[in-house]
């Protein structure tokens, strides 16, 4: 299992303020905000999250092409 390191700062939305946000294409893009939040808030561990994604998918690593925002 990959563990990695918590950031101090982990976006600057949380999972309470997207639920919070009514269903429909407005929570869609609170759901797609907090995504590239936490994406970037984890920046020091992208390169980690490549390497498990292309270990775990055995050989089919273009099917999962990280981008770093």
């Amino acid at each position: 299992m990959a563990v990695f390191p918590l950031p101090d700062d982990r976006g600057s939305l949380t999972a309470a303020e997207v639920v919070a946000v009514p269903a429909g294409p407005e929570r869609d893009k609170a759901i797609d905000n907090w995504c590239v939040s936490i994406w970037n808030a984890f920046r020091d561990s992208h390169q980690a999250v490549a390497g498990l994604l292309r270990e775990l998918d055995y050989g089919h690593e273009e099917k999962y092409k990280v981008k770093c925002m």
